[in-house]
C-alpha cells in the first residue's frame, strides 16, 4: 500500500542549485555505501513525501548507487514511478488508497558499474504529486547475476526505504499493507530523485537567436503580458516587396492551469493577402513551458505572397491554458481573427499597443 503517513524527520535535500538551473535532488542517505543487496523479483523502493518538496515541482531522472555482478548479459532493469490516484491517473476502485504507475523507464544493467558507482536513469517528466511519490528499481537479479543497490544509514529518524513486493490485485485487496516491507535496520537505499523548480520544457531559443534580416517580426523580444484566446486567435500581417519562402514560424507562449501531460495542440495557419489558406499546421502545447518560451514550428519551404498572414489559435480552455505572448511597444501589424477572416478586436490587450510575439523565418 502506498504510504500517506506523516514523516516526522525531514528529508535530506542535496541541492546542486546553480543561479539559473534551480535543480537539486531528494535523498535520505549519502555515500559511502556500507552494504549492497539484490532483490530477485520484488523492487527496491524509496518513498518521497510531499512535505519536503520545498520549491521543487518536477523530477526528470533517478540516480542510484549500485554494482553489477556475474554475467548480466542482456539483463534489463526498470525504474518505475508510483504515485497516488487522481483524476489524471488510472483508478483502482477496489483499492482507492493504492498507488498507481506514473511511468516506467528501462535500462541495461550491463551499463552499470562493476565496482560500485552512481547510475542515472532518465524518467518521463514527473510533476511532483500531492501526497508524495515512490521510486522503485526492479533488477530481476538472482544469486548468480544481477544488480545490487547500495545501502547507507538513514539521515532521518524514520527510514523511507522498502521492499516493494510484486503481488496480485487479489492479494492486495486481502491485505493492502502487504505490498510494502519497510526496512527495520534504519538503512536506506542510496537512491536520489533529481528534481527541478521548473519543467525544463521549451526549446531554449532566445529572441536574439531569431533576429536579423532573415526573420520577419515586429515585437521587441520581451513579453509584457499574455493573451488567452479561447475561440479566435492572434493574426499577424507580414509585408515584403516580393514573394518569399517561409520554412519556420516561431511563437512565444506560456502554459497555465492544469497543463501538465496535456496532448492539446495550438493551431497555426498561413494565409495569403486574400486570407486564403496557404498552409494549416499545429504545434503541441508541450513545446512550451509554464514560464514562457519560444517554440519553433517547421514549415516545409512554403512560398508566400508579398503580403501574408499568420494566425495562431490556441483553443485555450479554463482547465488547460495556452497564453500567447504580447509585446506592448505599439501595434504594427497585429489583429484578431479566425481562419480566413478578420474580426473585431476582442482581445484583452489594448489594440493600439499590441504586437503578437510571432516570428517567421525566410529561407530564400
Amino acid at each position: 500500500m502506498f504510504r500517506f503517513l506523516t514523516v516526522l524527520a525531514a528529508m535530506l535535500l542535496l541541492c546542486t542549485q546553480a543561479a539559473l538551473a534551480q535543480q537539486g535532488s531528494f535523498s535520505f542517505a549519502d555515500e559511502p555505501a556500507q552494504a549492497f543487496e539484490h532483490i530477485e523479483i520484488d523492487g527496491h523502493q524509496v518513498f518521497f513525501p510531499s512535505s519536503s518538496y520545498g520549491g521543487f515541482r518536477f523530477a526528470d531522472s533517478v540516480t542510484f548507487f549500485c554494482r553489477q555482478y556475474g554475467d548480466v548479459g542482456d539483463l534489463i532493469g526498470a525504474v518505475v514511478v508510483f504515485g497516488p490516484q487522481s483524476d489524471n491517473t488510472r483508478r483502482i476502485e477496489d483499492i482507492p488508497d493504492s498507488a498507481v504507475v506514473y511511468s516506467t523507464s528501462l535500462f541495461d544493467i550491463k551499463d552499470t558499474s562493476e565496482t560500485g558507482g552512481w547510475f542515472t536513469v532518465p524518467i518521463e517528466l514527473l510533476k511532483l504529486p500531492e501526497g508524495g511519490f515512490s521510486i522503485v528499481v526492479y533488477t530481476h537479479s538472482n544469486a548468480e547475476r544481477g544488480l545490487e543497490l547500495g545501502l547507507a544509514p538513514s539521515l532521518t529518524n524514520s527510514t523511507q526505504s522498502y521492499t516493494a513486493r510484486v503481488l496480485t490485485k487479489e492479494q492486495l485487496e486481502d491485505d493492502p499493507a502487504a505490498g510494502l516491507l519497510r526496512r527495520s535496520d534504519n538503512m536506506e537505499w542510496l537512491l536520489r530523485a533529481n528534481v527541478m523548480m521548473e519543467s525544463g520544457l521549451g526549446s531554449g531559443i532566445s529572441s536574439a537567436d531569431i533576429s536579423g534580416s532573415s526573420f520577419g517580426y515586429y515585437d521587441d523580444g520581451s513579453v509584457d503580458t499574455w493573451e488567452d484566446f479561447r475561440t479566435n486567435g492572434g493574426v499577424l500581417r507580414f509585408d515584403n516587396n516580393r514573394k518569399r519562402d517561409v520554412d519556420a514560424i516561431y511563437i512565444y507562449g506560456k502554459l497555465a492551469a492544469d497543463w501538465f501531460g496535456t496532448d492539446r495542440d495550438c493551431s497555426v495557419t498561413i494565409m495569403d493577402d486574400r486570407l486564403n489558406i496557404i498552409k494549416r499546421m499545429s504545434i503541441p502545447y508541450l513545446a512550451f513551458n509554464e514560464s514562457g518560451s519560444w517554440a519553433r514550428l517547421e514549415v516545409p519551404n512554403r512560398e508566400v505572397s508579398k503580403t501574408f498572414y499568420v494566425i495562431v489559435q490556441p483553443h485555450s480552455e479554463k482547465e488547460v491554458q495556452f497564453l500567447l505572448g504580447v509585446d506592448t511597444s505599439g501595434n504594427k501589424a497585429s489583429s484578431v481573427g479566425s481562419t480566413g477572416a478578420h474580426l473585431e478586436w476582442l482581445a484583452d490587450s489594448p489594440e493600439a499597443d499590441t504586437n503578437w510575439m510571432v516570428r517567421v523565418h525566410y529561407s530564400d
